[in-house]
């Protein structure tokens, strides 16, 4: 669940303000809305969904509010996944994500419990491509409905677990992957493990940093077998002088990089376009809402993503870093 792309964490933020607002009109009386925040993902061994509830009352904070779970959550609503028309019904089981190792990020609702809906990937029988419907049922009748295809898992091509990167400005690393069906958007993430050496106290320190150098690639048009991202090697540079600061007495060393990438659904498309239809001189001023659930708020869609580890830098390349003028004096060695 950690691992979503910016475009889901902006909807995110657009759901749950809007959720929050106390003059919208959906929280009338007798109204029953849903807030749905999930992303299926078969690289994962169990399914976290979000559901929260639309809440307000007149002449109360909706911040106020937000530390209720009676007012957040729903106490007595059945989750539901189906496979197909006519698969079976698989209830979702109510946890505190805090006690599943996903506690809720510190803001204005409330952290504690963080309630969420599992299942585990086994139980749902799935292999990509298949229509599944997420359904939210309440006082015998449903509430909430939306409808996407799973993400098919897929595999790497270029560079596989463990191969040495050729990146310098003659050769700009090139991500290669085949490409997956309902696949309809990529992000690639670049986790890079980099070792200080302290010449004065001759301490090692070993740093982590985060990378996305690629984020909402759209995918490629045709029927193409396989997907790329290139990534050049000033970007590299960049992003290593943005992080890193030169330190005389400080000799560096490249220990290895992770490469991880993500897909998203079509879900992720249709979010990005609303926005990109509302900025610039001519859109609105309200940031619009995207949703896809039926009779609720939010995002049910599907995503994918795999790994590959431990990739160090050839030779030429660590010479490129060694020999650019900006980040020649970060102190890169062999």
């Amino acid at each position: 669940m950690n691992k979503i792309t910016a475009l889901a964490l902006g909807l995110l933020f657009a759901t749950l303000w809007s959720a929050c607002n106390n003059e919208v009109d959906l929280i009338e009386e007798g109204h029953d809305i849903p807030v749905v925040y999930g992303f299926l993902d078969l690289a994962d061994t169990a399914q976290y969904l979000r559901v929260m509830r639309v809440f307000g009352e007149e002449n109360t904070s909706a911040l106020q509010l937000a530390q209720d779970p009676d007012k957040l959550y729903y106490s007595g609503a059945e989750v539901s996944l189906r496979v197909g028309d006519q698969g079976e019904r698989v209830l979702l089981e109510k946890v505190d994500g805090a006690l599943e190792g996903y506690p809720r990020d510190t803001g204005g609702a409330l952290i504690s419990p963080n309630y969420l809906y599992k299942v585990r990937t086994g139980r749902l029988n799935l292999s990509g491509g298949e229509e599944i419907t997420l359904q939210i049922n309440r006082g015998g009748k449903t509430i909430g409905e939306s409808t996407i295809h799973v993400l098919a898992p897929f595999a790497v091509r270029s560079p596989v677990e463990g191969d040495a990167l050729t990146w310098h400005p003659r050769a700009p690393l090139t991500i290669k992957w085949r490409s997956s069906p309902y696949a309809k958007l990529y992000d690639i993430k670049m986790r890079i493990y980099i070792s200080e050496h302290n010449l004065k106290t001759n301490d090692w320190t070993r740093k982590e940093l985060v990378w996305i150098p690629v984020r909402g690639q759209i995918k490629r048009s045709g029927t193409r077998l396989y997907e790329r991202a290139i990534i050049s090697a000033n970007d590299l540079y960049q992003f290593l002088t943005s992080n890193l600061e030169p330190i005389k007495d400080i000799e560096r060393y490249w220990q290895g990089a992770d490469i991880t990438i993500y897909a998203g659904g079509q879900e992720f498309v249709d979010f990005q376009q609303v926005i990109l239809a509302n900025v610039g001189l001519t859109g609105s001023v309200e940031l619009p809402l995207y949703s896809n659930i039926q009779n609720g708020l939010g995002v049910f869609s599907s995503k994918y993503h795999l790994e590959t580890n431990n990739h160090t830098l050839t030779k030429s390349s660590i010479d490129s870093i060694q020999l650019n003028t900006d980040t020649r004096k970060l102190n890169f060695k062999n």
